[in-house]
């Protein structure tokens, strides 16, 4: 299944994880989708979990060189396809980020996906837009479509009433019966009349 906006389609969604308050929870996985503050974190276990970050959460790189030790990151670096390992805690069943932390190969190899995947997701955003425009384009098309089979309807009654009348001439319906008084072998009205 294929992820709107990630490029990243060997992933699949899998069960939601919902965190307790305050249980805290050590987990590793890719990042699937990110929005604002918050990210998707999928697990080889096939459970997502959403994770928020605040402005407490410390975001490192491990460096596995001796004496290296951690390097702090921007939020930024955390971008759909980064394997991370996230500390935190449960709040409203999310988890809360106390750290997050991932590999300076990982990153680069997250960078490089995100890269090549660009166009692809470019052409995704911009073809989304297109099937709105033709839907919405279509809709008004199906309004339009609605009214000329009313106006057609009732332009066909129309043909018929008359066509009855053309075809039936000796055929009437009396409405109302007057009486018109003559004075006799006279083809004048009288007053009455």
């Amino acid at each position: 299944m294929a992820l709107p906006g990630t490029g990243y389609s060997q992933f699949q969604l899998g069960q939601k994880r919902t965190v307790g308050d305050g249980q805290k929870l050590k987990l590793k996985g890719v990042i699937l989708t990110r929005d604002g503050e918050t990210f998707v974190l999928w697990e080889r276990t096939q459970t997502d979990t959403v994770v928020l970050l605040t402005d407490g959460t410390k975001i490192r790189t491990e460096r596995k060189e001796l004496f290296r030790g951690r390097k702090p990151a921007d939020v930024t670096v955390l971008i759909p396809g980064l394997i991370v390992q996230v500390d935190g805690k449960g709040a409203g069943g999310q988890l809360v980020a106390d750290v997050v932390e991932f590999t300076e190969e990982d990153l680069k190899a997250a960078i490089m996906a995100y890269a090549q995947t660009a166009p692809v997701r470019q052409q995704a955003a911009e073809t989304s837009k297109e099937l709105a425009k033709t839907q919405g384009e279509l809709s008004a098309a199906k309004k339009e479509l609605a009214e000329t089979n009313k106006q057609l309807a009732a332009t066909s009654q129309d043909v018929v009433d008359t066509n009855k009348r053309i075809n039936e001439p000796d055929q009437y319906e009396p409405v109302k019966v007057v009486t018109l008084p003559f004075d006799l072998n006279s083809a004048k009205l009288t007053d009455a009349a």
